[in-house]
Order: C-alpha cells, then structure tokens, then sequence
C-alpha cells in the first residue's frame, strides 16, 4: 500500500496529532506553538480540537500511560522504535480518556500510523496491545506504591519534581497542583484598549457568537466561556485582543506602568506584556524590550505593530553579560520576567515536565540572578525592579529574591497592589492553578531606595 493511501486512512486529526508528538520528541518543540502553526491550519475545526486534545492528553498522561503500556504489552518501551511507541500512546489515550470514538477506529488508525512511518512489522503488537487494552478495562489498576511515587504515577509528574513539591508545599497541595496540571486551562484575553473599547468589543464578540466572562481581578481581563476558537483567533489577527493568561496579566499590572515613563523590559518575547504596559502607558513614553534571540525579538516587533504598540523599541542583546546602556539609574520601571522552568504553565505546556532536572533548575537559579543584578544598576532613585517568572519552584522565585537583597540593600520589597490571598506573608505574589484557575506565576515588585 503506498504512502498516499495510507495516509487516506488515518484519520486527518490523528496524523497531525502524531506529526506534533514526534516533533515534541525529536526537536524539543513546544506543543502549543505546533498546534497554532500551518499543521493545523487545513483541519476543520473538530479536527482541530481532537488533534489538541490528543497532543495535550498523551503528554499531560505520558507516565501513567507508559507504564500500563509496559504492563500491557510486556515489552520495554524504551526499546520500541519511537514512531511505535507514539502510535501506542494515541492509541491508548483515545481508549481509555475519550468515550466518543469507536475502538476500531482508534485501533485501525494506530495500525496504519505505524504503517505509514515504515514500521510495518510492529503493526500486530500495535493492534494487539490496543485490543487488549480496550478489552480489560482492570488492566488500569495501579499498584499501591510509597506517597509520592503513587502522585506521580497517577497524576504523570516526574518523581523527583512531585517528591519536591511535597517537600516544599505538603503532599494535600501538591496532590491539588498536579491534579490541576492535567486539565485544560481556560482561556484568557485581555481587550487592547489601543485599538478598541471595551463596549465596542465586547458587542462583536456577542455578534459572533462567543460567550465570555470578565475577570473580577484585572480590568480588560475576560475568559472564555464558549464559542469557536477560529473566532477568537481571528480577532487576535486583527490586534482587538491578545490572548494571554490572567496571571501573566497581572504581572504586566503589577509595573504600574504610566504615561511618559520610561520602561525597561529586559525579558520581552514574545512581547504580551511589553504591549500590556504600552496600553497601560497609552502609547505614551518609552519601552525598551530586549531579548537574546533575534527571532524572538522579531516576535516583539511583529506584536506591537499588530497591537498599534508605537512606544516598543525592540533591541537584541545579552542580558548576562551586561546591559546596553551607558546612562544608569535611567529607567523607572524594570521588568525582568525571567526565563525559567515554566512549572506554572504545565496546563498549556505539559512536555516541560518531562525535560527538566533538578540540576536544570540550578542553572536557571544562576541565570536568573545575573540577569537580575545587571538590570539593578538600571533603575532610578525610587523606581520599581519587577522580578517574575511562571515557575512554582522556590528557588527561582523566593529563592533568587532572598539571594538578591542580600547583596542588594538599596532595594525594599513593595507589597504589590492585590487581594490578600494571592499575597505571600514575605509580600510577594504567588498565583496557582488549582487555586487561582490561572497559570503558576511569582512576582516581587522591589523599590531602589537610595
């Protein structure tokens, strides 16, 4: 059979669904970035939302279906080629979190995926595996292992980051977290009031037929409630609204950013709170956004213009080896949303569980506090230093900060402008997602004294 037919065969969302998967695994790609790219743009909008929900449900569950695949087959996972063992995850996925599609259609399509990738010889264990799966349903049943081996294995968390949470935060809110971490996230808009008004907005997403909900916390902030996704989107082509997690809103919020300020955004890509604080500043001032990667600095630019952005000066430069600036105490307002390990956004990005270490998160605590004292010496007398990350780890966060005052006295944490639950008793911000339905999120606003 020729690679044409086969590919007939499979089903257009179950294709592109393992298409992403393989590249999640070979390139290191974000699954959500794939999702939103031209591998998705001929699908219809029900295929759209199977291939999603297949990529997003196989990653958030790739421990707890791995090891009831191992169980199953009897085979060692590691060995298969990995094509087989994508296959038998998408399989397995549909089978067993899924109640609308018939088993001989999941069956039928994992064959043939093999098939079409040339792994032909494997097509039997395939269809073996998954008929048995389909067939005993006990064969779900999992062995009572130690506390935080059972949460992992359960909940698809790596053990040493879920024995860490229960170290850090107890094993009731760690059992909440990851819970959370494996359902889907609301989605968040904030309205761009450099393009439109809130009532002028909100009457077309009504006439188009989206239903949403707005945030009791931050001013422009709405969820979605119902309606098409391709709707949505295609209001964020037109720069009315900029899809974004109410957490990352409230960093943005937190800059206090004003008209005729001068800010510096020293982490900006892809630029959705670099253009939040322009709307805050109504296009008034100037914000740097800085960046290491070119690419990413072309994000920046690419998103103040579709926003109507015109106080965005996007720059490509090295936050580790210094700024590039010769006038210090210049700026009123630095933001330094740091790259991090991105443990809050395991509900939009699962696959970061399964590539972190805790060596990883050492290094990133380094990085972290370089980039951090460099732009320090950046701030004006009785401007603010804004720390954030969308990482839960204490290292990162309180951590970086503890370390940083230390040898930063001309520095004095303010506590942030927000309702007390989502205030830390140190006087930082903290978002969870089991808590707050929103992302994991840290920020500490710091005030350069003297």
């Amino acid at each position: 059979m020729t690679k044409s037919v086969l590919s007939n065969k499979v089903s257009p969302a179950r294709l592109v669904a393992f298409q992403i998967l393989r590249r999640v695994l070979l390139e290191e790609a974000f699954a959500s970035n794939l999702l939103a790219s031209n591998l998705t743009a001929s699908l219809s909008s029900l295929d759209r939302a199977l291939a999603q929900e297949i990529v997003l449900g196989v990653l958030r569950n790739q421990l707890y279906i791995d090891f009831l695949l191992a169980k199953t087959s009897n085979c060692n996972l590691a060995k298969l080629d990995l094509e087989v063992l994508i296959a038998l995850r998408i399989g397995f996925y549909q089978i067993c979190y899924l109640t609308r599609i018939p088993t001989h259609a999941i069956v039928n399509d994992s064959v043939n995926l093999v098939k079409l990738n040339k792994k032909a010889s494997a097509s039997g264990l395939v269809n073996a595996v998954l008929r048995k799966i389909a067939n005993t349903p006990q064969i779900q049943n999992i062995p009572i292992l130690d506390d935080y081996k059972q949460l992992a294995l359960i909940y698809s968390h790596p053990d040493w980051l879920i024995k860490h949470w229960v170290e850090c935060y107890g094993i009731n809110w760690t059992t909440s977290l990851a819970e959370a971490n494996n359902k889907a996230a609301l989605i968040y808009f904030r309205v761009n009031f450099l393009k439109v008004s809130t009532e002028v907005l909100l009457e077309k997403l009504a006439r188009a037929g989206l239903k949403v909900t707005p945030s009791l916390l931050i001013k422009g902030a709405f969820s979605v409630t119902s309606g098409s996704q391709d709707v949505l989107l295609s209001f964020a082509s037109e720069g009315l609204i900029y899809i974004q997690d109410a957490a990352s809103q409230l960093v943005a919020n937190l800059v206090d950013a004003k008209p005729g300020m001068q800010i510096f955004d020293a982490c900006a890509a892809p630029g959705g709170k670099t253009t939040a604080i322009a709307a805050q500043m109504n296009n008034q001032g100037l914000i740097i956004a800085g960046d290491l990667h070119l690419k990413r600095v072309k994000l920046i630019k690419e998103n103040a213009v579709k926003l109507g952005a015109k106080i965005i000066l996007p720059i490509c430069y090295d936050a580790r080896i210094g700024m590039p600036f010769t006038n210090k105490q210049y700026f009123d307002r630095i933001l330094v949303d740091a790259p991090c390990t991105g443990t809050g956004t395991l509900r939009h990005n699962p696959e970061i569980k399964w590539r972190l270490s805790e060596d990883k998160i050492l290094e990133l605590v380094t990085l972290q506090t370089t980039i951090l004292s460099n732009c320090a010496l950046l701030v004006k007398i009785k401007g603010k230093l804004i720390y954030s990350t969308c990482s839960i780890e204490y290292e990162e966060n309180e951590g970086v900060i503890k370390e940083f005052l230390a040898k930063h006295a001309n520095f004095q944490v303010i506590k942030p402008n927000l309702p007390e639950n989502l205030i830390t008793k140190e006087g930082f911000a903290r978002t969870w997602p089991h808590r707050d339905n929103m992302d994991g999120f840290f920020a500490a606003v710091m005030e350069k004294v003297n």
